[in-house]
């Protein structure tokens, strides 16, 4: 942890956030207020449900005022994740450049709170998936042991492929960091109490309805799907209408979807890559896949159906490309009815008949319904480049069998 002063680190803040760095000069901080520098390990709990945690490990709890301190993403990203009993859903990804919390801190203002404190932080992208790890076989035998990786750890669970990716980092010294500016608790007291430091509470104010607002909408949104449904009388099942609501939110940007990993954004990926090609098998490239936030026009990005933890689903009777070929078949349906539909026909929705380039992918592709083959993502130019830094061998192959492959789907909103 470094002390640093406004002076010396707001020219980096005013290159990655100039709205939030004119924020502050207008409200002139005292000099003696103290700014330090966070440095986490890839992988690193940055806060849990119960407390925030300094990089050696120290907590505070998050049930005292100003528990959590007001942060800065410097370098790095950061996964904003909700923990449940059965799943772990990604919710937020911050990029350089963004101030958390925010809704936590605005929603104290209210008479009823409405923010929960049952989420957590983690430094990179903890929804990442190595495509080919899915199952105990000789190869994961030597990277569990070469890596002393915990039998707790599962491939079989693709929530537990991140602690896995921790293990590798950490053993091999990795160099990838999260660096965050945190503002002492001082700071807060002035931006909630004091009334000449009206020009930055406003800053969050502003940030936290643009983040809250998809969501405070959502009703009119989920009020017109029931409509529809009823209207049309679609007859399709409840996942695949949940999948087809996170494909509209995702393309919108309000979701996290998922992209093919193919640079050191989210993850230490050059790290990770070079130790499943030396330690685990080279007959698959080393293809990860995670959760990933864009308004981005033109970038595409994937949902899968078979391994999608924001939904649940009754495991005895799930079919995968039955799921998919629902969907296919329903998606154009809402979207045209969501277009017309008076709670919805001048919103973002409506462009959505237009402009929401879909591809829909099975693992062996079904030709006669429009559903291509999983191998056609390696066609994705995130992939080329994968291939094109970590292919060792001629005949190493994509892993189009991978659990993610099952069924998924891929959408570009122009």
């Amino acid at each position: 942890m470094q002390e640093t002063s406004w002076n010396e680190i707001k020219a980096t803040v005013q290159q990655l956030n100039p709205e939030f760095y004119e924020a502050i000069e207008e409200v002139r901080p005292d000099p003696r207020l103290k700014l330090y520098i966070l440095e986490y390990e890839y992988g690193q709990k940055i806060t849990d449900v119960h407390n925030f945690y300094f990089p050696d490990g120290t907590a505070i709890s998050k049930s005292t005022k100003f528990g959590i301190p007001q942060m800065f993403l410097l370098e790095g990203m950061i996964e904003l994740f909700i923990e449940t009993n059965t799943s772990r859903v990604p919710w937020e990804l911050f990029n350089p450049g963004k101030v958390f919390p925010m809704v936590m801190y605005t929603d104290e203002s209210m008479k009823s709170k409405f923010s929960s404190n049952n989420s957590a932080l983690t430094a990179g992208i903890r929804s990442s998936y190595m495509l080919q790890l899915h199952a105990f076989n000789e190869y994961y035998a030597n990277l569990k042991k070469y890596y002393q990786i915990p039998n707790e750890y599962k491939p079989t669970n693709p929530l537990d492929h991140h602690k896995i990716f921790h293990e590798i980092a950490k053993k091999e010294h990795s160099p990838w960091r999260v660096k965050v500016l945190m503002f002492e608790k001082k700071w807060l007291e002035h931006i909630w109490e004091n009334p000449q430091w009206l020009p930055l509470r406003s800053f969050f104010y502003k940030h936290a309805f643009k983040m809250a607002s998809p969501w405070y909408w959502s009703l009119m949104f989920n009020q017109a799907i029931r409509d529809i449904t009823r209207t049309y009388e679609f007859k399709l099942k409840d996942y695949s209408e949940d999948i087809i609501k996170q494909i509209i939110f995702s393309a919108a940007g309000v979701l996290p979807a998922f992209i093919p990993a193919y640079d050191e954004r989210a993850l230490p990926l050059h790290t990770i890559a070079k130790s499943f090609n030396e330690f685990y098998n080279t007959h698959n490239l080393p293809v990860i896949m995670h959760a990933w936030r864009s308004d981005d026009a033109g970038e595409t990005r994937y949902l899968p159906i078979a391994q999608n933890t924001v939904t649940t689903y009754d495991v005895k009777t799930y079919r995968p490309l039955i799921y998919l070929t629902e969907i296919k078949q329903y998606l154009p349906e809402y979207l045209k009815a969501l277009g017309t539909h008076p709670l919805t026909c001048d919103v973002i929705y409506k462009q959505m008949q237009e402009h929401l380039k879909t591809n829909y992918y099975s693992e062996k592709g079904v030709e006669a319904e429009g559903i291509l083959p999983a191998r056609a993502l390696q066609n994705d130019p995130r992939i080329i480049k994968a291939y094109e830094q970590y292919r060792v061998r001629s005949d190493q192959t994509f892993p189009e069998r991978a659990p993610f492959l099952k069924a998924f789907v891929g959408f570009t909103f122009t």
